[in-house]
Formats: C-alpha cells, sequence, structure tokens
C-alpha cells in the first residue's frame, strides 16, 4: 500500500484541447512568469492524487520575444531564472487519505551567448494520514541539469535526480525508499516564418529504486515533439518507456499537451498522460493538467 501510495504521487505531464491560431503581435517582452496549477492522477477505481497550487519564475533580466514562439522564448534568448512552487496534494488509495502542502525551488543559470546552462531544483512535501493509520510520509529531493548550446536552437546534457521518501504510521515499523536517475538529454528547436517551429526533446537513461531489502533498477527512453503552429499556439505528443527489474514502473507512457497564448502576457496549457504498464496492468494511471499562466 506504502509503495501504490508513493507511486501515484509521481507527477506527469501531457494534451486534451485544440486550439485555433490567432494574429501575431509585436515583440513583447517579460522579467516574471506566475502560474496557477492544476494536477490530477487516477490510478484505478479506488486511487487517486490531486495537486494544485502556484509557481513564480523571476528572469535575470528581460526575455525578449523577438519573432520566437512565445512558449520557447527563453530556452532560445538562453535567459536563466530563479523559481518557486506551492502546492497541496490531496491523495487516496483504498481507506488511505492524506494531504498535506508541497514545497519546490530552483536556480537555472543561463546567460546570452554563453554555451553552458546548469538547473539545479529541491523538492519537499509531507502527507499527513489520519485514524485508523495515524502517520505520514515525508518525500525530499533534488535534480541537477548541466547542458550545453551547441548552436543557438541546439541544447544537450546530462540530468541526474535523487528523491527519498520516509514512512512513519502507528503500529507499523518505520521505513524508508529512494530512487535516483541518470539521463543523458538533447532539445532542438527548428524555428521556421512567421512564428512556426518545430520543437524536438529525447533522453536515454538508468533509473534505481532501493527500499531497504532490494534495489531494482530499469532503462528509460523517451522522445517528444511539438509542432508551433504560429507564436500563440502549439502542441505535442510523446512517447515513453521503462524497461528492467522494477515492474510497477515498466511500460509505456504516451502523452499530448497544447498551449495557447490568448495574449503574450496570458496562456492555458492542457496536458495528458497515459501509462499502460506491461505486466498486465499491474500498475497503469491517467493523469491531467491545466496551468493558467501570466507574463509581466
Amino acid at each position: 500500500m506504502k509503495k501504490s501510495l508513493g507511486r501515484i504521487a509521481v507527477p506527469v505531464l501531457s494534451v486534451v484541447l485544440f486550439f485555433c491560431a490567432v494574429a501575431a503581435y509585436a515583440e513583447e517582452q517579460y522579467l516574471t512568469e506566475v502560474s496557477a496549477n492544476y494536477f490530477r492522477v487516477d490510478a484505478d477505481q479506488d486511487s487517486r492524487a490531486i495537486m494544485y497550487g502556484v509557481s513564480a519564475a523571476v528572469f535575470f533580466e528581460p526575455v525578449k520575444t523577438g519573432e520566437h514562439p512565445f512558449a520557447v522564448a527563453a530556452f532560445l534568448e538562453r535567459i536563466g531564472s530563479v523559481f518557486v512552487s506551492v502546492a497541496n496534494f490531496d491523495t487516496k488509495s483504498g481507506s488511505w487519505e492524506g494531504r498535506g502542502p508541497v514545497l519546490q525551488v530552483g536556480v537555472n543559470y543561463a546567460k546570452p551567448g554563453f554555451p553552458l546552462a546548469i538547473q539545479a531544483q529541491y523538492f519537499n512535501s509531507k502527507t499527513d494520514f489520519g485514524a485508523p493509520f495515524n502517520g505520514s510520509i515525508k518525500e525530499n529531493g533534488y535534480s541537477l541539469s548541466v547542458g550545453n548550446y551547441f548552436t543557438n536552437t541546439l541544447f544537450a546534457g546530462v540530468d541526474y535526480m535523487y528523491n527519498k521518501a520516509d514512512f512513519s504510521f502507528a503500529g507499523i515499523p518505520s521505513s524508508s525508499t529512494n530512487s535516483k536517475s541518470y539521463d543523458l538529454f538533447a532539445k532542438y528547436i527548428y524555428e521556421l516564418e512567421y512564428g512556426r517551429g518545430l520543437g524536438f526533446y529525447g533522453s536515454f537513461g538508468t533509473s534505481k529504486s532501493d527500499d531497504g531489502t532490494e534495489t531494482l533498477s530499469n532503462t528509460n527512453v523517451a522522445l517528444a515533439v511539438d509542432y508551433f503552429f504560429n507564436r500563440n499556439v502549439s502542441a505535442g505528443v510523446g512517447i515513453a518507456s521503462s524497461s528492467g527489474q522494477d515492474k510497477d514502473a515498466e511500460g509505456r507512457t504516451y502523452s499530448a499537451n497544447v498551449r495557447y497564448f490568448i495574449t503574450p502576457q496570458y496562456s492555458v496549457q492542457a496536458a495528458y498522460d497515459r501509462f499502460l504498464n506491461a505486466n498486465a496492468g499491474l500498475w497503469d494511471y491517467k493523469s491531467y493538467s491545466v496551468t493558467f499562466a501570466a507574463r509581466f
């Protein structure tokens, strides 16, 4: 049960809507982006998790959108930022019900004309469960990404992520699990005329999980593509595969997403993911997310 509760909490992003194109706007720039976020994952008829909150990013200098698609302007201009996210997490699995806060902070160092970019993030959460279980799950982790701009639109590097969960419940011995992953990744944006373009993302790596009794490792591969219809509208699809000893995580994830800038300052993004476990549906799930963002 504890493993199920941890699995349903894993955020995944993805698509459900399609918006018609609108006319392009004159050049805009922004220094801050504030978002309202909603995320839900359903694992079976009796297991679900919901997370909702707000996030903010402050850039080190104004992001000039130029003729770029609005969604990738900061990436193409190599503008770094600091960011923070606070949310409430609500989960249910059978008779287990819990809720608690989630905090994430980070920094993305990037500089125009400088090829190296580094991103570091820290994550912390606590989910409290009432009677009859009377306990909690505490999670914390961090990630580090180091990459290089080989061209103005091609960025590649390596990711590392670590996460630890501590379980403490009345009448049950305390326990903990931890996981880590290493990935090589590449991101490429091919810009076309009139704000159109194609975005490609790929990664390959390994992950390991340890519950104190055994260590399980998997190989992970992901591919995704986004099409920018103009500066305002983009949509994408992706596929990810995991295979190895961790049978709960073994399978494929299909994803889709769309983002629409109502104006250069305001946007809405929707995403959908579907994970199909390779072992007779041992742990299938689907997830949805919606994000409203404002730039200033």
